[in-house]
């Protein structure tokens, strides 16, 4: 230790700042953290992707409505709405391959704003601006959502009764949906979206309809496997 700070001592100004640049150089290299994805390894996970849309009673259908544009935590979005974290693009490495399309239409829409929904509104799905698939809404069944099945108290007379119902564009099991013979991959850095149209304008039903118009929410499913980086 005597020796060392010796030589310190013995070197100039311009030394002792070569010495130290150095030192600090070595450090950096040493501590230097390696990329945190294992090279030539990536995770496969059979999963979706998902946006939703939703339109208020007494309102004309936004046409075009272009989905997967807005990520989680801006517009009011959350996790439980889309689970897109970029504007229309997934994060790199990542890759999906598509290999059913589903769109599921809120089961409490009254029945004559589905009618509208499945016989005027196409899908198309654009992957760098050219369509990969496209059709009305009934040919993409939702393969989900809620039936009911039983109801107890309705009302207390003809007058005052209402009416009770659930509506559902599928049946009820996530293989009744739209399968691709020929699966679409979306690669690493493509831009992607999936647009609905009115092609006949509508508006939603009104909440003074029997029974009340409240609107609806539609959610768009692409589903396959992703890939993305082991860490």
């Amino acid at each position: 230790m005597a020796g060392t700070s010796l030589r310190f001592k013995q070197m100039s100004g311009r030394e002792y700042q070569r010495f130290r640049h150095s030192l600090n150089r070595r450090l950096a290299i040493a501590t230097r953290k390696q990329n945190p994805n294992l090279g030539g390894t990536i995770d496969v996970i059979t999963t979706e992707l998902y946006d939703q849309l939703t339109v208020n009673a007494n309102t004309a259908f936004p046409s075009p409505s272009i989905l997967f544009q807005t990520p989680k935590g801006q517009g009011g979005k959350t996790l439980a709405n889309t689970n897109m974290t970029a504007a229309g693009i997934l994060p790199n490495p990542d890759r999906f391959t598509i290999w059913a399309v589903a769109v599921h239409v809120a089961n409490n829409t009254i029945p004559a704003d589905m009618a509208n929904l499945l016989s005027n509104v196409t899908l198309e799905l654009y992957i760098n601006n050219k369509w990969w698939s496209q059709g009305p809404l009934v040919a993409y069944p939702a393969g989900r959502g809620y039936k009911v099945d039983a109801a107890s108290q309705l009302g207390t007379g003809p007058g005052t009764s209402q009416p009770i119902y659930s509506v559902s564009n599928g049946l009820q099991d996530p293989r009744s949906v739209a399968l691709l013979d020929a699966s679409i991959t979306i690669e690493q850095g493509e831009q992607f979206s999936v647009v609905l149209t009115a092609q006949t304008g509508f508006n939603t039903a009104a909440n003074t309809t029997t029974p009340p118009g409240v609107g609806t929410t539609l959610t768009v499913y692409l589903i396959g496997n992703r890939e993305r980086g082991t860490s």
